[in-house]
C-alpha cells in the first residue's frame, strides 16, 4: 500500500456539516436499507442510531477510509468522554487514546496512521480545521450530531458491538450505480451536487440512475444547502426536488435563526 499516495490525496472532515439530526425528521430509516457518501462517517453513525438496518457506503476520498475506520472502532472501545477528548478536544493527537485503541483498528489502517506518526506528522494534519467549540458550528449539543447526547453514545457503541464493518466503495458518484447491486430505500449523496459540475436540470436527468436503484417509495438526500439562495432553492422546486427548511448549524449570538436547506428527490410511485 502506498501510504504516501493516500496521505497526499485530501484532507477529511472528521465530523458534518450538516444537521443531521433534521434527518430522522425528514426521513424514515426503521429497517432500511441505506446508501451514503462516507464523508465525516456521521451519516452511517446516525443512521444506525435513527435505525437502519443496512448501510452501504460510498466516496471517492479514499483517506476517508482511515479516518472512518478510527472513528468506527474508537466509538466501539473508548468512552464517551475519552472519545471526546481524542475527537473533539485533542482533534486526533492524544496519542495516549490511539494506543488504547490501534490493537482493534484493522491491519491496514493501523499501518496507515503508524505511517503518519513515524514520519513525525500529526493525526490532526489529516483533517480540515473545524471550530468544534464555538461558532458558527456548534457540536456542543446533539442538536448536529445525534451521538453527542451521551445517551445516544452509548446506544451507537453497543449497536458497532454487533455489527460488522460496512462495505465502502471507493467510487465516485458519477461511476458508482454501475458497481451497485443491491436495492436501497435512502441514499444520502450530502452535497456531491457542488462538486458535479452540473446545473439542476442535469443533475435530476443524471439522479434516474439512482432512482431506478430505488425500492418504491424510496428517496435520495440529493443536496445540502447551508444558506438560502433564492435562486438555487426556487431551480430545485422547480424541478421536483422536495425541500424542507431545517435548523441550521450556524448559530451566533447575534443570529440564531439560520436556516439550512435539504433537498429530495423521490422515486414515482
Amino acid at each position: 500500500m502506498n501510504y504516501k499516495k493516500v496521505y497526499e490525496f485530501g484532507r477529511v472532515y472528521h465530523f458534518t456539516n450538516e444537521n443531521l439530526m433534521e434527518y430522522s425528521r425528514i426521513y424514515d430509516f426503521k429497517d432500511k436499507d441505506v446508501l451514503s457518501v462516507v464523508g465525516s462517517g456521521d451519516q452511517y453513525f446516525s443512521s444506525l442510531l435513527f435505525g437502519a438496518r443496512n448501510i452501504q457506503l460510498f466516496d471517492i476520498n479514499s483517506t476517508v477510509n482511515y479516518l472512518f475506520a478510527l472513528k468506527f472502532f474508537s466509538i466501539r472501545t473508548l468512552s464517551y468522554e475519552e472519545f471526546k477528548r481524542f475527537f473533539v478536544e485533542s482533534k486526533l493527537d492524544d496519542i495516549s487514546l490511539y494506543n488504547k485503541i490501534k490493537n482493534e483498528l484493522p491491519m491496514s489502517v493501523r499501518s496507515f496512521f503508524d505511517y503518519i506518526l513515524l514520519n513525525g506528522r500529526k493525526l490532526s494534519s489529516l483533517i480540515f480545521p473545524v471550530s468544534l467549540n464555538s461558532s458558527p458550528i456548534n457540536y456542543n449539543s446533539n442538536r448536529v450530531v445525534p451521538y453527542f447526547d451521551r445517551e445516544n453514545y452509548y446506544i451507537l457503541q453497543e449497536i458497532l458491538r454487533k455489527k460488522h464493518y460496512p462495505k465502502i466503495h471507493n467510487l465516485s458518484l458519477n461511476d458508482l450505480y454501475l458497481f451497485l447491486n443491491d436495492s436501497f430505500d435512502i441514499m444520502l449523496f450530502s452535497n456531491i451536487f457542488l462538486y458535479l459540475n452540473m446545473d439542476v436540470r442535469s443533475y435530476k436527468e443524471f439522479l434516474k440512475k439512482y432512482l431506478k436503484l430505488l425500492r418504491s417509495s424510496g428517496v435520495i438526500q440529493a443536496h445540502y444547502a447551508w444558506t438560502e439562495n433564492e435562486v438555487s432553492v426556487n431551480e430545485f422546486v422547480n424541478n421536483g426536488f422536495n425541500c424542507d427548511e431545517i435548523s441550521s448549524i450556524m448559530i451566533t449570538p447575534l443570529k440564531k435563526d439560520f436556516k439550512d436547506y435539504v433537498f429530495s428527490l423521490k422515486k414515482a410511485a
